[in-house]
């Protein structure tokens, strides 16, 4: 286990290629996951799996998935960027990568960690 403060605890793997941790901050799971973006504050999402983003009457919009029911919001500040994101989202080649970590049931509630 690996303590950069002494409230984290974070965990390390020990493989045959070497010593791994998980990626701690925001910003290292952007550099190594290419095809996302931030979404909105705290939220990455796979450009390459967005089906289309609504304008919303308040001025703010969301962002629907491809294959999903799932909508994230944006606030009206980042909606002119995400036009952008989007354009390169049509393009972008689809990655095949499976991403540790535990799927969010609702707020505050997470399923079993696993591969998705």
């Amino acid at each position: 286990m690996w303590k950069p403060k002494s409230n984290y605890h974070i965990p390390l793997f020990h493989t045959l290629y070497g010593k791994f941790t998980v990626p701690t901050t925001l910003h290292e799971c952007l550099s190594g996951l290419p095809t996302f973006a931030n979404l909105d504050g705290s939220n990455l999402v796979n450009i390459s799996l967005v089906d289309k983003i609504i304008t919303g009457d308040y001025t703010g919009g969301q962002v629907t998935f491809k294959n999903k029911n799932n909508k994230e919001s944006i606030n009206a500040s980042n909606l002119s960027r995400w036009k952008q994101i989007y354009k390169d989202a049509i393009s972008a080649e689809r990655e095949l990568r499976y991403i540790f970590g535990a799927e969010i049931l609702k707020t505050g509630k997470s399923a079993e960690n696993g591969f998705f």
